[in-house]
C-alpha cells in the first residue's frame, strides 16, 4: 500500500521533524506549559507547513485505494 504512494519518501524526509513537533506540543500541553485551545491552530498550521499536508495527501490516496478495492471485492463476491 505504501509503495503506491509517496508516503514513505515524504515520511523519510520530513517525518522526524513532524514527530518532534508533535512530541513537543504534546509534552507542553500535558505539563500545562501551553494553553491547547490558544495554541492549537498555530500548531496545526506549522505542522502542515512542515510537511504534514503532504503526508495527509498521501494517506488520503491510500484511503481511496482501499475503498475502491473494497468496493471491487464486494462486487466480485456478490457476482460469484
Amino acid at each position: 500500500l505504501f509503495n503506491d504512494t509517496d508516503f514513505s519518501d515524504i515520511e523519510s524526509r520530513k517525518g522526524e521533524v513532524l514527530q518532534t513537533m508533535a512530541y513537543e506540543f504534546w509534552s507542553k500541553a500535558v505539563t500545562g506549559e501551553i494553553d491547547i485551545d490558544a495554541e492549537w491552530d498555530d500548531y496545526v498550521n506549522r505542522f502542515m507547513d512542515a510537511g504534514g499536508s503532504e503526508l495527509i495527501a498521501e494517506i488520503e490516496k491510500m484511503d481511496r485505494w482501499e475503498q475502491d478495492n473494497r468496493k471491487e471485492d464486494e462486487e466480485w463476491k456478490s457476482s460469484t
